[in-house]
């Protein structure tokens, strides 16, 4: 089983285990979905046709998936004689919740908005590589990375492998027991993010000088540091820089990052957070069915 955050690319996955596992047995997690106009249609109220806000989701995983669609291709993996059946993709683990082993692939979002921009990424789902990188993030900020996160955190403690996808052509590969045990060291010390810098149209050249960034760029606007969504953590695995996002951290540790206070707040204010979501959605359903 290879979970999949968002923006990985399936067939890069596909290619690279194709090679090493020419005889295996490979279903996407594309496979049981739901067809993009149904995922388009039960997901446009949260995304809305505004060009910059959304709603913050509440769907989970299970939100792409056609229910007869995971039934037909578990009864395929059960009826198959393959010895080795690699499940892949975004979702993929909910279609096969008790793997023999389980990869997670992991990417950080400045990674993720760069591919947008490339027009190598497209959103779960949905086949929308030439829409605007812009309105790609938008779907992604306000439905994807909430409902893969929720996912991930269901899964964090079942990781067998997790692999660093966020170079190109460049993977990294730990256990899920190295990962714990750096997650459990960072917690313990002072320590720091890695910094995302990136151009706008209102941008100069001072973040190039001080923080001596690409002089190829024509300018630099934003900078990302200490934001746990956008910002990377970079683990010491030897003598190699094993990257993930650092909202992992997050995940893992929330009681000894935040401590016993902060933390006791942030999950009342997240359920206060929830119920006024609520009401608020049932006042704008009102309000529309009023006009």
């Amino acid at each position: 089983m290879v979970e999949c955050y968002q923006g990985m690319l399936d067939e890069e996955v596909e290619k690279a285990f194709r090679k090493a596992f020419p005889t295996a047995f490979f279903i996407p997690s594309s496979a049981a979905m739901l067809t993009e106009k149904e995922i388009n249609e039960k997901l446009k109220e949260d995304i809305t046709e505004d060009e910059i806000f959304g709603y913050m989701t509440r769907y989970t995983i299970d939100c792409y998936f056609d229910p007869a669609e995971v039934e037909a291709v578990q009864n395929e993996i059960a009826a198959t004689d393959k010895e080795l059946v690699i499940v892949y993709g975004t979702g993929a683990a909910y279609i096969l919740p008790e793997p023999d082993l389980l990869v997670y692939a992991d990417m950080a979002r400045w990674e993720i908005q760069m591919r947008f921009r490339k027009g190598l990424a497209s959103n779960v789902g949905v086949n929308n590589k030439g829409e605007r990188p812009s309105l790609q993030y938008k779907r992604a900020f306000f439905v994807e990375w909430r409902i893969c996160d929720r996912f991930k955190k269901t899964l964090m403690d079942k990781w067998d492998y997790v692999l660093d996808t966020n170079t190109p052509d460049s993977p990294k590969m730990i256990t899920g027991k190295t990962l714990a045990a750096g997650l459990q060291e960072a917690v313990t010390r002072p320590f720091r993010v890695a910094p995302f810098f990136d151009p706008g149209p209102w941008g100069g050249q001072w973040m190039k000088e001080v923080c001596d960034l690409d002089r190829g760029t024509p300018n630099f606007a934003w900078c990302f540091d200490c934001v746990p969504e956008e910002n990377s953590l970079l683990l010491g695995i030897g003598d190699i820089k094993f990257e993930i996002p650092s909202i992992d951290l997050v995940f893992a540790q929330p009681r000894k990052l935040l401590g016993e206070p902060v933390y006791d707040r942030s999950e009342m204010n997240s359920r206060s957070a929830l119920i006024s979501w609520i009401r608020w959605k049932e006042a704008i359903s009102a309000f529309r069915y009023i006009r």
